[in-house]
């Protein structure tokens, strides 16, 4: 399969043996599939297996190696392969746009994916073979590329692999379930989630602000044969500025995981979270706590190759410094309102988290620690009836601190902030902060409060607003334009110095910036490092050991 950031590479046969605990589960649906690994290795598990993507790359990889059954494909496309393996290379669209006008594949290769890729879309194939074939290409072209796993950036100097002739081989396509057919579809992921039904719902959705589409454009323009404008070093889709994720969005983040994870009708949601996105860890699984009992196990992994080769300017500079060098994993499990009623399905999940399963998903992974984010002593709690605790100590107590409700109802400190976070979340309760401590208090007490405030409250989301249209803008001129100074912002975006300098010191603080130079002197740079890739062994990429031959555009 392509180089992949967020690739689930090495962590999808310990995902695979935890569901496999379920036998009475039948089907799966994998609601954001990217390079469908998941989804392949469900199916080869058994599983009948719905994908979805709303990329048509991801797409494409998902109709490869989900929906198609290879006694259905095998000859056909084995045929179709060998005949273009055989093509003479003829430059085009292709060549002259990601070979000559950027440098992320050399000519004599470029040139063959012109070929092939014309030929494919001349032959007016079956949608199901031809999306094979496409992988094939996809793959192929993967294997000879000249990055560091992303398509935001190439390397000066061409790759090893760069030099090797392209050539396409067979995907690794499953046969058929007997559960019944697989299928990969196209859509938003909120609408796949009213649309899909299955047993186990697998969501592993973008938590950042790094767009898919942006950082693989080339597979996006190769399966789609657009033949789009672009703009930038990278020779960028035009549309890549225009088709924009809520899930990449920090404002429109927590709501649309909100709302595609309520509308799963699955008796068991799984869920793929990590420390480095926009919720934190208590507010994702207070957000999982709306469905039923929460589950988890986690794990430490080692951070993308950007981390640990350091930050670096265009110029080969380095410019910031790495503030960790690993980052948690964690697998969620919850048995939602229909979960809860299959007999004995909770218990299991208890047991496998507590480690008395003869499933040996505890102990699945290095470093890793499980635990019931649901349970107190031991025992299954009732999350309806804590939060009601929580609620009756402060009607009749008044404003507490997390401390006091901690020790008045004999709960951990942990439990009682993750249903605090959710009753605040819910307008329930609201929080107040006194000199050092933060108290929580019923928010009907302080209603005619909140009325009077109501004008400055709407006010101050106004600014809010503005301050967040501001620093969009900042982000987006020195991405597009790297090395600016603060009045060259200034001037090209029309804002008040102290308006720039405020938006300035919040991106530096936030680690979406950094700077080099001091005074007037003072250049800003984009801070967006390299993810570590994801690519079946011989073609592992390795860490650039000479750093300053990265050229890269944002």
């Amino acid at each position: 399969m392509i180089k992949y950031i967020g690739s689930k590479r090495t962590l999808v046969g310990d995902l695979v043996r935890l569901l496999g605990a379920f036998p009475e589960f039948k089907s799966a649906i994998d609601l954001f599939s990217g390079t469908s690994r998941v989804g392949h290795a469900l199916k080869g598990a058994g599983f009948q297996v719905f994908s979805n993507d709303y990329n048509a790359y991801a797409h494409s990889l998902a109709t490869c190696y989900v929906q198609a059954d290879l006694e259905e494909v095998e000859s056909n496309a084995r045929r179709l392969l060998t005949e273009l393996n055989g093509l003479p290379g003829k430059p085009g669209y292709f060549t002259e746009t990601f070979c000559i006008r950027s440098r992320f594949f050399q000519p004599h290769n470029g040139e063959r994916v012109d070929a092939i890729r014309e030929e494919i879309e001349r032959k007016s194939l079956d949608p199901v073979l031809k999306h094979v074939v496409l992988v094939s290409l996809m793959e192929a072209a993967d294997r000879v590329d000249s990055t560091c796993g992303l398509q935001m950036a190439y390397v000066k100097k061409w790759a090893k692999r760069s030099y090797n002739d392209i050539a396409l081989r067979f995907p690794k396509v499953l046969p058929r379930v007997k559960h019944g057919p697989c299928r990969a579809v196209q859509m938003d992921a909120r609408a796949a989630a009213r649309e899909l039904v299955a047993d186990i719902a697998y969501l592993d959705p973008p938590y950042n602000q790094h767009s898919y589409l942006g950082n693989y454009h080339i597979w996006e323009s190769l399966i789609l044969w657009d033949k789009p404008e672009v703009y930038g070093v990278a020779c960028k889709r035009i549309d890549v500025r225009e088709r924009k994720s809520d899930f990449n969005s920090k404002p429109r983040h927590t709501a649309a995981f909100r709302e595609t994870f309520r509308a799963l009708d699955c008796p068991l949601i799984v869920v793929s979270f990590n420390n480095e996105g926009y919720q934190t860890r208590e507010e994702m699984e207070s957000l999982l706590s709306e469905r039923g009992p929460v589950f988890v196990v986690s794990r430490d992994f080692k951070r993308y190759v950007g981390a640990q080769i350091g930050i670096y300017n265009p110029s080969g500079d380095r410019v910031g410094d790495v503030t960790h060098l690993r980052n948690k994993e964690f697998i969620y499990l919850v048995p939602t309102e229909r979960g809860v009623q299959i007999p004995g399905l909770v218990d299991k999940l208890h047991e496998i988290t507590r480690g008395t399963s003869h499933v040996p998903a505890p102990t699945l992974f290095e470093h890793d620690r499980v635990e019931n984010v649901s349970t107190s002593n031991g025992l299954i709690r009732d999350t309806d009836e804590l939060r009601q605790r929580i609620l009756n100590l402060l009607a009749v107590e008044g404003p507490s601190s997390v401390s006091q409700i901690q020790e008045a109802l004999d709960l951990s400190g942990y439990h009682v902030r993750l249903h605090l976070g959710a009753l605040a979340a819910d307008g329930v309760v609201l929080k107040s902060s006194y000199g050092k401590t933060t108290q929580y208090e019923v928010a009907a007490k302080r209603s005619t409060e909140a009325a009077h405030n109501g004008a400055s409250q709407e006010a101050r989301r106004s600014d809010q607003s503005a301050d967040d249209d501001r620093a969009r803008s900042v982000a987006e001129l020195i991405i597009a334009k790297p090395g600016l100074r603060a009045e060259q912002i200034r001037h090209a975006l029309a804002l008040a110095s102290a308006d720039c300098s405020e938006v300035l010191k919040q991106l530096l603080a936030t680690g979406q910036l950094t700077k080099t130079g001091q005074r007037r002197g003072t250049q800003y740079w984009p801070n967006v490092p390299m993810k570590a890739t994801d690519e079946d062994p011989p073609h592992e990429p390795k860490p650039a050991t000479d750093v300053e031959q990265l050229s890269i555009e944002f």
